[in-house]
């Protein structure tokens, strides 16, 4: 079961406002260029460059150039920590310590891994999963040898705190899990860590919560038949109508709509 929330690849000009994803997007411009802007921030990324925009970090960007092609990947941030325990790899994609979008150059090499991954995305064959992974993991880690300046980022313990209790959050998301209760079990105050987890993410915790019930949702939605009614339970909302307004609050349409995009978009 691979962590790759969703993989395409895309053609021409397009404008896409402020936003902020659940999951960490990836993207390698294949031809052309596109202008990404965080915060006061804009940079041009073009042909054979990649770009790794870290969960929860705001950004928007304008592609002006017909010729604009690239892959797009999303991955699920919920299920890569799952999965793979790596700190600097979970740290470079969760948006806590590298709050901001990362490049590095790419080429033929980086080229065939988006191709293999595509193929093996659309295949969904016996190994596809593992091929992934493998892929998927060489990938992060050739992003994060292309910039040697993030080995001098310094996390700090509040930080790490904030890293293991988004852990927390995210493996007992389907739980009826209080604020309390993450609170009681890293022996600080449901204040101290309504502070800390703002502060390091511009999310509450309860808001995060959410987000991880949503990300597990979509991923449920879009890789199995089960009803909307089993999914919500599933994911610890409270009734399918809850999930429904949670799920097109965060994602801008239904469950239902959201299943069907996704059935079209792999044919």
């Amino acid at each position: 079961m691979n962590f790759i929330e969703s993989f395409d690849f895309y053609c021409g000009a397009g404008s896409f406002p402020l936003q902020r994803h659940i999951d960490c997007e990836i993207i390698y411009v294949t031809d052309g260029s596109i202008d990404i802007s965080n915060g006061e921030k804009t940079f041009t990324l073009s042909k054979n460059q990649l770009c790794l925009i870290p969960a929860g970090v705001f950004h928007s960007s304008l592609a002006r150039d017909s010729r604009y092609s690239r892959f797009v990947m999303f991955v699920n941030t919920w299920k890569f920590s799952s999965a793979y325990t790596s700190a600097r790899l979970q740290n470079l994609i969760s948006g806590i310590g590298i709050s901001y979008p990362i490049t590095a150059e790419g080429g033929e090499e980086v080229l065939k891994v988006f191709e293999r991954v595509k193929a093996e995305y659309d295949e969904g064959g016996r190994l596809s999963d593992d091929m992934i992974y493998s892929l998927v993991i060489g990938l992060l880690v050739h992003i994060a040898q292309s910039n040697p300046e993030l080995e001098n980022v310094c996390v700090t313990e509040t930080q790490s705190l904030v890293m293991k209790i988004r852990f927390y959050i995210q493996q007992n998301c389907s739980a009826q899990l209080k604020m309390s209760e993450v609170a009681e079990h890293f022996y600080i105050s449901t204040c101290y860590l309504s502070h800390i987890f703002k502060g390091q993410t511009d999310m509450s915790p309860k808001g995060f919560l959410i987000s991880c019930r949503v990300s597990k949702a979509g991923y449920m939605l879009s890789s199995t038949e089960r009803s909307i009614a089993d999914i919500s339970a599933e994911c610890g909302f409270a009734s399918p109508s809850d999930m429904t307004v949670r799920f097109k609050k965060e994602c801008g349409m239904t469950p239902r709509e959201y299943r069907e995009s996704k059935k079209r978009a792999q044919g």
